[in-house]
């Protein structure tokens, strides 16, 4: 089976016939299915109906069935908004489907493709917000409990946290949406990949980069991560991109078409299913406990017992990295230089150099986010306690094309 990945369908005005042309050079290699992973519309016409409509005519140019996925842009929204969003009925209306998520049974495998949702009021996180709900959680969890001995890929316009993608880490993990369900529980969706081995692929777009780096796919956890590139100039790296995958019960292989250049469809990387033996090809092996720094280096790292990791950056960020999430979780700081910091009484105490700050550790809105839609619950201090309850580190630095990396 061949299944096609579009990757996010953000486009300026004027871009429409590139999208044709690269729709045409997808249809060229016969797709028997195609996944549109999220992200719908041109630019000031995201998130409506408008947008949705626009894409869709693009998709049914494909002479296959599309599968489209919502990513975070289709349904993010303001507190403020003076209008009531309804991207769940204006994604029906224009694809023709009743489902946000479902699942397809094809040759011995299962399929799953899940979508960002609107996140509710009560619990507002950010504008930004990969969410998704306990009702299409319980889905993926039936799914696979009925198909436990089945290979099964997910389809998802964001990734897993701990994946070891390719992205740019200060953008995503600063706006708290790097992950799917970053900012409400994403450890559920990591634990429940990890009791069923039988998910052997998690395809995912959201980070607009192309496909020439090795850890535009990678392996963790037991799962063989592909990212999706894009065919517009939302690339952040100036690539255009898509996915090829052929998929049997045995075997998977990806492939990348390079619209820039039309070139021939390109080798990049096949693995036995669902094992992920018999590899070949180019792609990064997740290192047990790593942090992703993209382009910045770490300056001092700090240890909360076994729970988290706090790193301080020469670009001016202090990171949280959560343990058994494996993943950064947000930036405590950003734009100034954290000298020091302490852990006491449940308060995280940071001191920069103009004074010093405490905030709840544990407080889902402690982080200092790139939306102007949250801010944190800052408490300003004389200074900091003398019992930290933290420890200083040191770890191994690794530099590659994509940035540095922590390896702990």
């Amino acid at each position: 089976m061949r299944i096609a990945l579009i990757g996010d369908l953000q486009f300026r005005e004027g871009e429409q016939p590139a999208i044709r042309r690269a729709m045409e050079e997808i249809a060229a290699q016969r797709p028997e299915l195609a996944v549109a992973m999220g992200d719908f519309g041109c630019q000031g016409r995201q998130g409506s109906a408008a947008g949705f409509r626009e894409c869709a005519d693009f998709l049914k140019m494909l002479p296959c069935e599309c599968v489209p996925l919502l990513g975070n842009h289709d349904v993010e929204y303001r507190l403020d908004d003076a209008m009531e969003k309804d991207p769940a009925r204006w994604y029906r209306d224009a694809f023709g489907r009743e489902q946000l998520w479902c699942a397809m049974e094809h040759g011995g495998m299962l399929l799953l493709f899940l979508s960002v949702e609107k996140q509710p009021r009560e619990g507002f996180a950010t504008q930004n917000a990969l969410y998704a709900s306990e009702a299409q959680f319980e889905f993926v969890r039936a799914q696979l409990a009925a198909h436990r001995d089945w290979p099964t890929a997910v389809f998802c316009h964001c990734p897993l946290p701990g994946a070891g993608l390719r992205s740019v880490p200060p953008l995503h993990v600063a706006a708290t949406d790097s992950y799917f369900d970053h900012c409400f529980q994403p450890m559920r969706w990591k634990m429940l990949m990890r009791e069923n081995p039988q998910v052997f692929l998690w395809a995912s777009a959201h980070f607009h980069m192309g496909h020439d780096d090795d850890a535009s796919i990678s392996l963790a956890d037991g799962i063989c991560h592909v990212s999706c590139g894009v065919v517009t100039s939302a690339a952040r790296d100036g690539s255009a991109h898509t996915r090829m995958l052929d998929l049997t019960p045995r075997r998977l292989t990806v492939s990348t078409l390079n619209h820039a250049a039309q070139e021939a469809l390109r080798f990049d990387f096949a693995c036995d299913v669902p094992t992920l033996e018999g590899r070949s090809g180019r792609c990064y092996v997740r290192r047990g406990e790593e942090i992703q720094l993209g382009q910045d280096e770490c300056r001092q790292l700090w240890r909360d017992g076994d729970r988290r990791i706090y790193v301080a950056t020469k670009g001016g960020f202090l990171w949280e990295y959560d343990r058994a999430l494996g993943d950064l979780t947000g930036a405590i700081v950003r734009g100034a230089q954290t000298e020091a910091i302490a852990l006491a009484d449940g308060r995280l105490y940071v001191r920069l150099e103009d004074g010093c700050f405490s905030v709840d550790a544990e407080d889902p809105w402690r982080f200092d986010r790139l939306s102007g839609t949250v801010s944190p619950r800052r408490r300003a201090e004389a200074g900091l306690p003398g019992c930290s309850g933290l420890t200083g580190f040191d770890c191994a630095r690794v530099a590659g094309p994509d940035g540095t990396r922590l390896i702990l």
